[in-house]
């Protein structure tokens, strides 16, 4: 798992590119999920919990 410091990201939520989703780990990290086809979901990054403010999209699991 990769932490990434405070820079925004923009992904585009298309079946070409994977479907990203997000979850807020119990311990403030901020998990950003991606799942290609049907396969399996995976871990696309993570951010430490001091390096994001607010996050918007899709919440894993809906």
């Amino acid at each position: 798992m990769s932490v990434h410091a405070a820079d925004e990201e923009r992904r585009i939520d298309s079946e070409e590119e994977g479907r990203f989703s997000y979850e807020i780990h119990g311990s403030g990290a901020l998990l950003i999920w991606v799942k290609h086809g049907s396969g399996a979901d995976s871990i696309h990054i993570a951010y430490g919990p001091g390096a994001w403010i607010s996050v918007t999209g899709t919440k894993r699991g809906m």
